[in-house]
């Protein structure tokens, strides 16, 4: 009796995996709507979510205590200059899966200077290849999430040295 019931939690087990994966490529839009610019609010939405209070930070590794993506998507750090950010340049992308993701972990390009600002926002897995599909930063094939006019974004400090 113990291996059949081994290998009937293993089916379980591997059929909620699949389920899981299944999920985020369901969930995930293959031609996301992006708002005209003047309409575009920053902030959580209802089901996509960064809990960024509270984040840790180490040299250059950001770590997020939560996540929430209704699809696979990208976490992804944009930075400032001049006091404005800098839409068309990432320096840090960690994939996100489809659901709630707890202690997210970001390391950008360049160890901060101090009290140096980002935007960190989500951004969709649009072609579902686990690879961050930025372009020329202005075509950018994985899209940002929105719920309406609301782009999943916040601008934050990283802490002094």
């Amino acid at each position: 009796m113990r291996p059949f019931s081994f290998k009937i939690v293993s089916l379980l087990v591997l059929l909620s995996t699949l389920f899981a994966c299944n999920a985020g490529i369901k969930n995930t839009p293959t031609s996301p709507k992006i708002p005209p610019r003047d309409q575009i609010t920053m902030g959580n939405g209802q089901d996509n979510i960064i809990t960024t209070e509270n984040f840790q930070q180490e040299g250059a590794t950001f770590t997020f205590e939560r996540v929430k993506i209704v699809g696979n998507g990208w976490l992804v750090m944009h930075p400032f200059k001049d006091g404005k950010p800098v839409p068309t340049v990432y320096v840090g992308a960690t994939y996100v899966k489809h659901g709630v993701n707890k202690k997210v972990a970001i390391t950008v390009k360049d160890e901060p200077t101090s009290e140096e600002q980002y935007i960190l926002m989500l951004h969709w897995d649009v072609d579902q290849d686990k690879e961050f599909d930025f372009g020329d930063g202005i075509t950018v094939l994985d899209a940002p999430v929105f719920e309406g006019n609301q782009m999943v974004a916040f601008p934050f400090t990283a802490k002094k040295k």
